[in-house]
């Protein structure tokens, strides 16, 4: 033990996590880990791992201009490698205890009324992704869920899609950011896009298409979306993901609940689904 340094110990427990998290989260990790912490902390060994270390680490990253969040990410990872170690019994204790990380601005989410919704969807209603605005406003579902949802996970009976899986560029894949299996309500204007879309896409596996069979590509997805707004006239231009924000906002002020939004959107934690908690009206 004394003398394995902290690029092993940081090697085995990328490894080590692997099995736990999705292909392109493990890569976030790897290359936080290979390009913040390996050039100063490779062949230091675990033992000699400081407080000071970490708030080095924190100034280097402010200095080159990180935002909070950047800086608390990549602090979090560098924690993780340590807390490892610890519970290896490479070390006594952790040194970075105390190494607070930076308070971070409250993040305002960015969303639509109805009457953009509403302007937008308008000005897309004969474009082949119309169909996948629709979905995606009107059940939070995430790009990656959206790009890797097939017609198995459909049921009309009970007015429900089976969220599942996620695609990106490494493929499809039988889970979800969070891991989580969850069941969305199908409104009205959900079921009847996807009811009109199974009728023309009888033998198709994807749901949303470039061509027959051949999923969207998720990267194409933003310039898509950008040229749908442009189209659409709006002043306030939204990213993809803040439609999810939209659907949730909506939701709440509707007169929907925490609890059933948390479980919608498959939020692991409640504090995450709190931010939309203010635009209730029993708040």
């Amino acid at each position: 033990n004394a003398k394995i340094t902290f690029g092993e110990v940081a090697k085995y427990w990328l490894e080590k996590i692997k099995v736990k998290n999705t292909f392109r989260t493990h890569e976030g990790y790897a290359s936080v880990t290979n390009k913040h912490l390996m050039p100063k902390l490779k062949d230091i060994l675990i033992k000699d791992i400081k407080a000071v270390h970490g708030e080095e680490l924190i100034k280097k990253l402010k200095n080159d201009k990180h935002n909070e969040r950047g800086v608390n990410l990549i602090l979090g990872v560098l924690k993780s490698i340590i807390n490892n170690a610890l519970e290896r019994e490479l070390i006594d204790k952790n040194p970075l205890i105390r190494v607070k990380p930076l308070k971070e601005k409250p993040r305002s989410e960015t969303y639509w009324t109805k009457l953009e919704i509403s302007q937008f969807l308008r000005a897309n209603l004969n474009e082949t992704n119309y169909a996948l605005y629709v979905v995606a406003l009107n059940s939070g579902m995430r790009r990656g869920e959206l790009a890797g949802l097939c017609w198995d996970r459909i049921d009309f009976e009970r007015n429900q899609i089976e969220v599942s899986r996620t695609r990106d560029r490494y493929g499809l894949r039988e889970t979800t950011k969070t891991g989580i299996r969850r069941y969305v309500p199908m409104n009205i204007e959900v079921k009847r896009v996807l009811e009109q879309l199974r009728r023309k896409q009888n033998h198709l596996q994807y749901i949303f298409c470039d061509a027959p069979n051949e999923p969207f590509n998720v990267h194409h997805l933003y310039r898509d979306f950008a040229k749908a707004q442009k189209k659409s006239g709006l002043e306030r231009k939204i990213r993809f993901h803040d439609m999810r924000h939209t659907f949730a906002s909506q939701f709440m002020m509707n007169g929907g609940s925490l609890y059933d939004l948390q479980k919608i959107l498959g939020h692991t934690k409640i504090e995450m689904t709190m931010r939309y908690a203010h635009l209730s009206a029993d708040h």
